[in-house]
């Protein structure tokens, strides 16, 4: 096995790890996204 096919091995299995890193996180960490994600309430300043 030549050392570029070693590279390549091995730079697909970081890949590999990382994508399933974030995918076993899922959706949790995306907090504020959303209006009324942390459960806080909006205050509105007018004149």
């Amino acid at each position: 096995m030549s050392v570029a096919v070693r590279w390549a091995v091995g730079a697909v299995a970081v890949v590999l790890v990382v994508c399933m890193i974030i995918w076993a996180r899922g959706d949790d960490h995306r907090r504020g996204d959303d209006v009324g994600a942390l459960g806080t309430t909006s205050t509105v300043a007018g004149p």
